[in-house]
């Protein structure tokens, strides 16, 4: 039986790991790093690393409406990333026992994933990082978008105030 423990630092958001094609939930450490666990009587294990964007899904401006309704209209609304970055990581490790990985992802490098500590072969298939173009233009038609709510909020206020 092998085992791998998967530890990835310093995690970003909107993280999805599958390891061989099954998609795990983290578990957090002390220092709030995610963790995986798999026992498998395999040789060699596929590990994807991807990151799925808010602003780059199909009913992402619905959800940008319920934010700021629900953040009672942008006050306690937390901050978004400044750069929309994607993540791509693919790769196969050789399994031999109990095998510890130890992966920490970049926010400036073109490498999305560094190993950090291993004993375990791997052999990395994809290690990309990107700015995702859609998020970005969607980012500013959301700044654009607030802007104006709050225009069309204050001048309400206003007239509410002058018509009495």
């Amino acid at each position: 039986m092998n085992k791998l423990k998967l530890k990835i630092k310093a995690p970003l958001k909107n993280l999805c790991v599958e390891i061989d094609g099954q998609v795990f939930e983290p578990e957090k450490d002390e220092s709030l790093n995610n963790c995986y666990a798999i026992e498998t009587e395999k040789s060699t294990v596929s590990v994807v690393i991807t990151r799925f964007l808010e602003l780059e899904t199909k009913l992402w401006w619905l959800w940008q409406i319920l934010y700021f309704v629900v953040s009672v209209f942008g006050l306690l609304d937390l901050k978004q990333e400044k750069k929309q970055l994607k993540v791509f990581y693919k790769a196969e490790i050789a399994l031999n026992g109990e095998n510890v990985v130890e992966l920490s992802l970049n926010r400036r490098d073109e490498k999305a994933v560094n190993v950090v500590s291993t004993n375990a072969e791997i052999n990395e298939i994809e290690n990309k990082l990107e700015k995702s173009q859609i998020a970005i233009k969607r980012k500013k038609i959301l700044k654009i978008s607030k802007i104006m709510a709050w225009i069309a909020i204050l001048a309400i206020v206003i007239l509410i105030i002058f018509l009495r």
